[in-house]
């Protein structure tokens, strides 16, 4: 496959003639790239997101040995919730009363690995480690930034008041200007910018 989609960007970027293929399969094809690439896009994150979901069961599986420890996971959430509302209800609380199992034990350790080098967690050690769902969330970490990488960049007005007034190139450090260093400098060796000299520099 990597072959097949190689020759072929070779061949729009080095044989393709719209006038030989006007109004083919490929002028078509050409026509509409954005909407085969978004779509392209949709089902890599349809099958991203699947396959993340098989990452888990296969982890979860492996972690807690048979499908009925498996459901232990469920209440994860719900735990964490009546805790924070002080276990109001009785009847859940009795329920997701089992803060000893590995799922519950598991989140924990998860929440305190990365505090754990903290100046004030470092008076607390933790004995246990993340084993199970730490490869899950790695997974996770990298699905959500491939989810994220098509979102348009650099648009908040916080983000675009350091930028070259010319090329718009971020972290435009000579303010008076207005300029990137890298634009600046090309003026100066141009001589476009009275009173600046190459040693300057």
């Amino acid at each position: 496959m990597t072959r097949a989609f190689s020759h072929g960007a070779i061949f729009f970027i080095r044989d393709y003639n719209p006038e030989q293929n006007e109004d083919n399969v490929l002028a078509r094809m050409l026509d509409h790239k954005e909407a085969i690439l978004s779509h392209l896009s949709w089902a890599s994150l349809f099958l991203g997101f699947h396959t993340l979901g098989l990452y888990v069961q296969n982890d979860v599986m492996l972690a807690f040995g048979t499908p009925e420890k498996e459901i232990l996971i469920e209440p994860i959430f719900a735990q964490c919730i009546l805790s924070a509302h002080g276990k109001t209800s009785y009847g859940f609380n009795v329920l997701l009363s089992s803060t000893t199992g590995p799922a519950f034990n598991e989140l924990i350790e998860t929440l305190a690995w990365d505090h754990e080098h903290t100046p004030l967690a470092n008076l607390i050690l933790w004995r246990g480690k993340p084993v199970a769902l730490s490869i899950v969330q790695a997974r996770l970490v990298g699905l959500a930034h491939f989810s994220l990488q098509s979102l348009p960049r650099n648009t908040a007005p916080t983000r675009l008041h350091r930028r070259c007034f010319l090329t718009g190139r971020p972290r435009a450090n000579y303010q008076d200007f207005g300029l990137s260093e890298h634009t600046l400098r090309e003026m100066v060796h141009a001589c476009l910018l009275p009173g600046a000299t190459r040693s300057c520099w």
